[in-house]
């Protein structure tokens, strides 16, 4: 199976976690690039705080990592095309998109809103409702994220910016370090292999791997292929965490051709049916209790098997000893098997009768490998990191990429976050030394200014705290007024 998947035209939206829990919502046809929490990537992370002497657990942090990759050796980026990459967030996360319009607060909604080409039927109320909602929160942090670029002045330290598989380390209003990622496709069985005898730690992890249980292992994900027909034409397509990422139709030669990225959002539209059919699977459970209506209409349990028919976590029907069920019959058996429900899509693919079906597993850094169900090794997406601290260097880079800086400039000086920028994770130093760690609108954690006890713990200038610590520090009258200018910056 080819690389290309999670084609859309969603762009760097894709990584926003509000954005995504609204598209992850049941309403399987409105497409977003897939790569959802479960599919999460992580790697090492560039933090303004020191860290080296953080004495309490771990608090929510960004991840400022982003996919690129570029083929020009000189930073210019119209030579080379960047592979549109994410800030995957964690915990409070930043959703600070603004799209169509600068600095109004209303973005996410807008670009919401332009989507009302796939119509109610493809998008439920109640999944509106919930986007509406995501996009509102997701702007009223960008709203308070401009607040504090805008009025933080010589106390902001440092905060990242994102765009299009790049990560600018802002510091003094200007860029510090410029972090890329070159990202590169191992597809033909040779280079395959290759890669495989020089890798052994990943090829023997993935060769111990549980595949029959109850959930796939952490990272790993299964994606599928159908071929399914609309009249007289036939088309290929892939799901992967149970949305179609990839469509293929057949030309007169009989050879598959892939359906442009420009035109897969109306394929998608156009072909509904064929889209809800491939992204549906089948199970059957055995010897199950099942909530059946009697004769005078009431649920009553009875023993037999159960095939279920589920699509984006819900029942779509079901057939008990061979009966198709009611509405009713399946809102109990909805609520009653919601656990196993669940699990669909997150088995072995052999459990729902795929032929067609690879695993593919996302580890820490972007890099992706994708295996059969004989844990071979059948595609890596490598990915290396590049980091650009030279100051000459980062000038060159800005002279040749002037739209990005003009950008950059507009974001600093007017705090207005650009339509497909994002903001990661900022120090603010307060007036009395207290080094502020900041993700979206909320304050992780602290750098002490000054040696101090608390719940009887001795902490010396520097040390790094949080939670319960935090919350301790600010129970005196000083620190807290001092906590909450902060947070007033916030607002």
């Amino acid at each position: 199976m080819a690389p290309g998947y999670g084609i859309s035209s969603i762009g760097s939206y894709a990584n926003d976690p509000y954005f995504m829990y609204a598209l992850n919502s049941y309403n399987p046809n409105f497409m977003g690039m897939q790569q959802t929490a479960q599919a999460a990537q992580t790697t090492p992370q560039y933090s303004a705080v020191d860290t080296t002497s953080t004495v309490t657990t771990p608090s929510a942090s960004v991840d400022p990592t982003f996919k690129g990759s570029s083929k020009s050796d000189d930073d210019g980026i119209s030579t080379g095309k960047l592979v549109a990459g994410g800030l995957l967030v964690a915990g409070s996360a930043l959703a600070c998109l603004k799209a169509y319009k600068k600095g109004d607060g209303t973005g996410l909604k807008k670009m919401f809103n332009g989507f009302k080409q796939y119509g109610q039927k493809l998008l439920g109320t109640s999944a509106k409702e919930v986007a509406e909602k995501a996009a509102d929160k997701a702007d009223d942090a960008a709203a308070k994220i401009s607040n504090i670029i805008k009025n933080g002045g010589k106390n902001l330290q440092e905060y990242t910016i994102q765009k299009d598989g790049m990560s600018f380390v802002m510091k003094g209003g200007k860029p510090v370090k410029i972090i890329t990622q070159d990202k590169k496709v191992i597809d033909k069985a040779k280079d395959v292999a290759d890669w495989v005898r020089k890798n052994p730690t990943v090829r023997d992890e993935v060769r111990n791997m549980t595949l029959n249980g109850t959930r796939l292992p952490k990272g790993v994900s299964l994606s599928y292929t159908r071929e399914i027909a609309d009249g007289k034409n036939l088309y290929r397509l892939t799901v992967e965490n149970g949305q179609v990422v990839k469509a293929a139709s057949r030309d007169r030669a009989g050879k598959w051709v892939d359906v442009a990225e420009n035109q897969f959002e109306g394929f998608i539209r156009n072909h509904a049916k064929q889209v809800k059919e491939a992204e549906t699977l089948q199970k059957t459970l055995y010897g199950k209790k099942v909530k059946i209506l009697n004769k005078k209409g009431k649920l009553v349990e009875q023993a037999g098997n159960i095939q279920m028919n589920v699509r984006g976590g819900n029942v779509v029907s079901a057939r008990f000893n061979g009966k198709d069920l009611k509405p009713e019959e399946l809102k109990a058996l909805q609520k009653d098997f919601s656990s196993e429900i669940g699990n669909f899509g997150h088995e072995a693919g052999s459990r729902y009768g795929l032929t067609n079906f690879e695993y593919v597993y996302r580890q820490k850094g972007g890099q992706t490998v994708r295996f059969d169900n004989s844990r071979k090794i059948t595609n890596v997406t490598s990915v290396t990191n590049r980091d650009i601290t030279n100051t000459s260097a980062i000038d060159n880079f800005l002279q040749k990429n002037d739209a990005i800086k003009t950008e950059l400039d507009n974001i600093v000086s007017t705090g207005n976050i650009s339509s497909g920028f994002r903001i990661g994770n900022m120090t603010y130093k307060s007036d009395s030394g207290v080094v502020y760690n900041i993700s979206g609108d909320k304050i992780n954690g602290i750098k002490l200014n000054k040696k101090i006890t608390l719940c009887g713990k001795p902490f010396k200038a520097g040390d790094v705290i949080d939670g319960k610590y935090l919350g301790e520090w600010r129970k005196t009258a000083e620190n807290n007024n001092d906590f909450q200018a902060v947070l007033d910056l916030l607002k």
